[in-house]
């Protein structure tokens, strides 16, 4: 992939014994103090894939992985507007074609651009202190993957001769969510 960036946050918020606000105890100041939330955000581009032929269509020695061969490039772009991105057709089919026969193809590799991923997690956890002569606390979190439930594609079919050509063939992960407790002592 060409591009990364991954952001990761904590905040705790203001409310509760020893903070900024409600820090004079009450109902308020105990429902509210105590909690934090976290998170990440993965924001990338694709790994590139190759325009393939399998087999010997175009009757040569079918040397490549699998006896799979280069598709021809036929000179039209590669990627499609965003817009027009679909799950049956990601990119532009007819930038590759099946070699003329007897030849090898002249795409290279990579050239196909993969799907990006956005991915926003996020934790909101309280810690509660059961006793502080017995050092026990007790652990709340909820946390989401895939917070916004983005879509995130992670394979495409590039056989040129083949009846999924172009198509999104994997997709990642969607929205999880988990509670979770825990008691230290």
């Amino acid at each position: 992939m060409r591009h990364r960036l991954s952001l990761f946050h904590v905040y705790e918020l203001p409310f509760g014994e020893r903070r900024r606000f409600l820090s004079r105890g009450g109902a308020w100041g105990r429902a509210l103090g105590d909690w934090q939330i976290s998170g990440s955000a993965n924001l990338q581009t694709g790994t590139p894939f190759t325009a393939r032929v399998l087999g010997n269509a175009s009757n040569n020695s079918g040397t490549g992985a699998a006896f799979s061969e280069r598709a021809q490039v036929t000179g039209q772009a590669v990627s499609l507007p965003h817009d027009e991105q679909t799950i049956l057709r990601y990119f532009n089919t007819d930038a590759f074609a099946l070699p003329s026969a007897g030849e090898f193809g002249n795409a290279a590799r990579n050239t196909i651009p993969g799907p990006r991923t956005i991915d926003f997690n996020a934790t909101l956890g309280r810690f509660i202190t059961l006793s502080r002569e017995k050092n026990l606390q007790l652990d709340i979190r909820v946390e989401a993957s895939n917070l916004f439930n983005t879509p995130s594609f992670s394979n495409l079919a590039t056989v040129v001769n083949a009846s999924d050509y172009g198509r999104v063939t994997g997709v990642k992960g969607m929205r999880t969510l988990s509670l979770t407790l825990g008691l230290r002592f």
